[in-house]
């Protein structure tokens, strides 16, 4: 699913390719396939699903990075909770969902954020205010071919698919 364009790696989804930038320039990513059972315990399956890491390195405060699907004919519906931006796609019988870890501190901490998540068209941005306490920055992505019976078990599947905290390093 990951394919070599114009010098990047970038990953190919039912929508359309995976696109990651900084300030409006692709940038590179890693791409790590996650095991498509979300969790132990629970029956949540995917048919994909992968870690998206950003080399922190090479970014630096005011620094937007973005993260979004070429895709055009799509629904998309904002679908986040508790420290997770979600982002969902539908199209046809296929739900993919789009996520990030919305904050970087702890709660009990007196710092600033580190970044920002806000949501854009088909996909999310960060904009970094800081980025010394950034040490790992990730996206999660999933998706399913619905069926009808087991719709609603299906979206929660790609709810928790798409959360970075819940992935493999």
């Amino acid at each position: 699913m990951e394919k070599k364009i114009g010098g990047y790696f970038m990953l190919e989804t039912p929508m359309g390719k995976l696109i990651i930038q900084k300030n409006s320039m692709d940038i590179d990513y890693r791409i790590i396939p996650q095991p498509l059972k979300v969790m132990d315990g629970c029956d949540y399956y995917v048919d994909a699903r992968y870690l998206i890491l950003i080399d922190t390195m090479a970014i630096k405060a005011g620094d937007i990075v973005k993260c979004f699907i070429e895709c055009q004919n799509t629904e998309t519906d904002i679908d986040g909770g508790e420290y997770l931006s979600l982002l969902n796609f539908r199209k046809d019988n296929i739900l993919l969902s789009l996520g990030a870890f919305e904050i970087q501190y702890h709660l009990y901490d007196d710092k600033n954020v580190a970044f920002e998540i806000t949501y854009i068209k088909d996909g999310l941005e960060a904009y970094f205010v800081d980025t010394q306490d950034v040490e790992k920055f990730r996206f999660a992505i999933s998706w399913i071919d619905l069926k009808e019976e087991d719709r609603d078990e299906d979206e929660a599947a790609t709810w928790y698919g798409s959360d970075p905290l819940l992935c493999n390093p």
